[in-house]
């Protein structure tokens, strides 16, 4: 069976949390709908206070995957922890990259298309971005 092609689509982190919210990934992570597959922790250096001033010690990277669906991943994301390993920062993951269907949803990063949810001044923003990165990228092949 080949494999399906896929859109693409390159949200900024507000519009990636709200995507990760509006398809109630979180709640099918506790009805049993993914699996989860937590890597090792890796501490904060330097620690630092979340909103409610809770220190953040822990950092956890999450990748749920969807066994009805050939086990694929759904969700890449990070996840702050204090230091008894409790939840901090919102309490929920900070999705990277989530997949719906055919649709993967990635964090959007500098080299990408800009994010079409936000407004045209923060597109434009990020073409500028984009424009800055192309440039550092020609500067460092010139000096190689």
């Amino acid at each position: 069976m080949a494999d399906p092609v896929y859109t693409h689509i390159h949200q900024c982190a507000k519009h990636l949390r709200l995507t990760f919210w509006k398809h109630r990934i979180w709640e099918g992570y506790f009805t049993g709908k993914y699996n989860a597959k937590p890597k090792n922790p890796n501490p904060v250096n330097p620690p630092f206070p979340d909103r409610t001033g809770t220190i953040v010690r822990w950092t956890h990277e999450l990748e749920l995957r969807e066994p009805l669906d050939g086990n694929r991943v759904a969700l890449k994301a990070h996840w702050y922890f204090d230091e008894h390993f409790n939840p901090a920062g919102s309490g929920a993951p900070d999705p990277k990259f989530i997949r719906i269907g055919e649709t993967k949803y990635h964090l959007w990063s500098p080299g990408n298309p800009p994010c079409i949810e936000c407004s045209w001044l923060r597109r434009v923003w990020m073409h500028a971005q984009n424009m800055w990165d192309r440039i550092e990228r020609i500067r460092a092949r010139m000096k190689s």
